[in-house]
């Protein structure tokens, strides 16, 4: 017998009632991924917030995003810029169960001492590891919901425990450190901030320089003719509506630019039209011109001395 809305039917009344059938094989439709939810959540339960020791080798680019690698047995596919041994130490945050795959998402405990350069200097960050371990699963272990032969799936994979402590006392952590810092390191700090300091001053005084000499230039191009003037005209008011209060969208500011702008625009009119163009350039680049040199020199920075620095330490 099948029951609905708690009404009983028979097969041979459920024969004479088509709209019933229908409605069931609907419920049965959807029925199929709430069964999947259950599976799920059954190995979330199982897995999910654990702390686990990765059995075999991986790998992550340690830019804070999940790094996939597929795992298919004890085998392991993975292209990224670090690779990590055996025994990795493991925070899971989260499980997500495909048709023939489940995914492990996780964050190394341990960060990684990462280097870098700016200009003369080598420099140091801390990144945290990610990675997505892709486990290869026969889709009738996920249809048939048979936990135990995905359990020794991921036991292949990963050694789990309830807690940090528990995980590090297994045999198979490999007791990854990160890098100390050089032993030097807060003494290239010091000069790092200072050469940051210095560079910030010449380019604001480069960008100071730059100003006057294309607004100068200004006074030699100016005519009297009325569509220049009238161009001149709607390119100022334009660079009025324009903020150049900020350093960075002042040190961006090309002048030059804007005149090549101006000479690529005049190349494909002529007349009024070419006059009109290149006033509303002149127009934009005298008030820039005008507001970088008014508003630069509050950029300039403090270079600190090396000694001030270094006593902070």
């Amino acid at each position: 017998m099948f029951y609905r809305a708690f009404e009983t039917f028979t097969i041979e009344e459920l024969d004479m009632k088509p709209r019933y059938l229908a409605s069931l094989a609907g419920m049965l439709v959807l029925a199929a991924p709430a069964l999947a939810g259950d599976f799920q959540r059954t190995l979330q339960s199982d897995w999910l917030g654990a702390w686990v020791v990765v059995r075999g080798e991986s790998y992550s680019d340690c830019n804070g995003q999940y790094t996939h690698n597929r795992i298919n047995g004890t085998l392991v596919k993975g292209a990224a810029a670090w690779r990590f041994a055996a025994g990795e130490l493991a925070k899971l945050d989260k499980v997500d169960l495909k048709r023939s795959r489940l995914d492990l998402s996780m964050t190394f405990s341990e960060p990684f001492l990462v280097a870098y350069q700016d200009g003369p200097f080598t420099l140091y960050r801390e990144a945290q590891c990610r990675v997505e371990l892709e486990v290869e699963i026969p889709r009738e272990a996920v249809k048939g919901k048979d936990d135990s032969q995905v359990e020794r799936l991921l036991t292949q994979v990963l050694e789990r425990y309830a807690t940090e402590q528990q995980a590090r006392a297994s045999e198979s952590w490999n007791e990854r450190e990160m890098e100390p810092y050089p032993a030097d390191y807060d003494e290239t700090l010091a000069k790092h901030t200072i050469w940051r300091a210095e560079q910030t001053n010449a380019a604001v005084q480069s960008q100071i320089a730059s100003a006057m000499q294309e607004t100068t230039r200004l006074t030699d191009r100016m005519v009297s003719d009325p569509a220049y003037l009238n161009g001149f005209a709607q390119g100022v008011q334009a660079a009025k509506a324009t903020q150049l209060d900020a350093c960075t969208v002042l040190l961006s500011v090309d002048l030059a630019e804007v005149r090549r702008q101006a000479a690529a625009a005049k190349s494909m009119e002529s007349g009024g039209q070419v006059a009109s163009i290149s006033g509303y350039q002149d127009g934009k680049a005298l008030v820039y011109g005008l507001e970088m040199m008014r508003n630069l020199p509050a950029c300039l920075v403090r270079v600190p001395e090396y000694e001030e620095l270094t006593a902070r330490q």
